[in-house]
């Protein structure tokens, strides 16, 4: 059995906002010692953009659609 790791807004925000250093660092460890890229939903997916929005402006969105392109964040079709 392969075990997926689900990953939220909180996180996925942490990971791209270098300036939240606490939780940046935090994140990134967990998110470099993975096996497999995180799963996340279309509705983590859109919160994540706002809030990126507000913190980090485009660039901030950007890196998350770079994740997203790369395959290191996963995020199912719709079925």
């Amino acid at each position: 059995m392969t075990l997926t790791t689900l990953i939220d807004t909180g996180p996925l925000v942490a990971l791209i906002d270098k300036s939240d250093q606490e939780h940046h660092q935090k994140c990134a460890a967990v998110f470099r010692s993975l096996k497999q890229p995180p799963l996340t939903t279309w509705a983590c997916l859109t919160e994540t953009l706002y809030r990126l929005g507000q913190f980090r402006g485009w660039k901030g969105q950007s890196a998350l659609f770079g994740l997203l392109a790369s395959g290191a964040v996963h995020v199912p079709p719709f079925r």
